[in-house]
């Protein structure tokens, strides 16, 4: 059970900390596997992309980015609250295990290796920030 918490605590502060480096605030997770960023330092830019709640953001994210999210409000957050309940278990869970089990370091290169899903997903976070104040900029 310790070795696939500390999997899931390096997939959860990695993309925790790849989502604060876009400038959300995305607390690292205490004992769970979910990440709960906000988004509201776009909310100006977001607003001007159509993008108003948590809905709005989950929408826009899967049906643009292809980013399956679920909107703050499943989870009691007031609908213009832009939060989204993030996942950090998109990998092969079984294949992780056995190579942190064989020595594996934990570690990025292990999320490269391991979870390639993960870290797209932050860079498509990544893409979707640039995206939204690209057009915000435009307007």
């Amino acid at each position: 059970i310790q070795q696939c918490t500390d999997i899931h605590e390096l997939m959860n502060k990695y993309i925790s900390k790849g989502l604060r480096d876009l400038g959300l605030h995305a607390p690292e997770p205490q004992g769970a596997f979910y990440n709960y960023p906000n988004f509201d330092a776009h909310r100006e830019a977001m607003a001007k992309a159509g993008v108003n709640t948590s809905k709005d953001l989950a929408d826009v994210l899967l049906k643009d980015y292809a980013l399956a999210t679920l909107p703050g409000t499943a989870f009691g957050a007031d609908p213009e609250v832009l939060t989204l309940r993030l996942s950090g278990c998109d990998y092969d869970g079984t294949e992780a295990l056995k190579a942190y089990q064989d020595g594996a370091k934990l570690d990025e290169a292990f999320i490269e290796k391991y979870a390639p899903r993960v870290k797209a997903a932050v860079g498509t976070f990544g893409a979707f920030v640039a995206d939204v104040n690209e057009k915000a900029e435009a307007a």
